[in-house]
């Protein structure tokens, strides 16, 4: 099924995006492109497994995976088995490029295309239907900037996970959050942000929980270890202020701590 979206010399200067194919496989033939596509693809794996090759790599696709080609982006794909089944939408226009330059948008991407399939049928449709351009233009709009923010959404949670395994990594030096951000290569307010929002707390309180986890499993297991020495092990500045810390969150001292549970 393949429908091609006839528009006019106008809609294309003037509409800021428009649907040039809109379509499914129900036998996806394996495509070459040395060259790449002559428009921008949201291309959805509907069923099996297809090979995606790039200049990234292979990557084996399973079913309810959407991927974006961009245009001239060379590319081969083809179904690892009799059951694949393919749908896309493609499109151009005016507003593409600052749309991938704002959401820093690779040539090749991929994700979970399971919140996007409404939208895609939804334009397939009405394209069948042979809606109005502009009709067609607003549904391709929404779903490129729901594709790009999902992949932002999920670059930014990549980007906590690296935060927060350099900090438990580095938990024992002098660690300055502009340190972690740009370690992750993010801004400082960014990476405050994603602490924020996905726990609820800043960089500088995860890490001093980071600090006190590991000073508590000293106290229990190294009862030998002066509670100054677990401060200093710990990346504690010094020990009055690692014990004033480490009262105003466990509501004892690190000696009593120590009594309680070897006790």
């Amino acid at each position: 099924m393949f429908q091609f979206v006839k528009s006019s010399e106008r809609e294309r200067a003037l509409l800021p995006l428009y649907v040039i194919t809109a379509g499914a496989d129900f036998v996806q033939p394996p495509v070459r492109r040395p060259n790449g596509a002559p428009m921008h693809q949201i291309f959805f794996v509907d069923r099996g497994v297809v090979r995606f090759r790039s200049a990234l790599g292979a990557f084996d696709l399973e079913a309810g995976t959407a991927v974006f080609m961009k245009k001239g982006y060379p590319m081969q794909y083809e179904c690892m088995d009799t059951t694949g089944r393919t749908g896309w939408i493609s499109f151009d226009g005016a507003c593409i490029d600052g749309i991938l330059t704002y959401f820093d948008a690779a040539p090749f991407s991929f994700q979970n295309g399971v919140s996007l399939q409404e939208l895609r049928r939804a334009c397939s449709k009405a394209a069948e239907r042979k809606a109005p351009a502009e009709v067609l233009s607003k549904m391709a709009y929404d779903l490129v900037l729901s594709y790009f923010g999902n992949m932002r959404v999920e670059r930014q949670s990549d980007k906590l996970i690296a935060a927060k395994a350099y900090i438990e990594e580095n938990y024992q030096k002098d660690l300055a959050v502009s340190t972690v951000a740009q370690a992750v290569g993010i801004s400082v307010s960014l990476l405050y942000r994603l602490f924020r929002e996905e726990e609820g707390n800043t960089p500088v309180e995860y890490l001093r929980v980071v600090r006190l986890d590991h000073a508590k499993r000293l106290l229990m297991e190294v009862p030998l270890l002066s509670v100054s020495c677990i401060a200093s092990e710990c990346g504690f500045s010094d020990t009055a202020y690692f014990c004033k810390v480490f009262r105003d969150h466990e509501r004892m001292t690190p000696t009593a701590y120590r009594h309680l549970y070897m006790s």
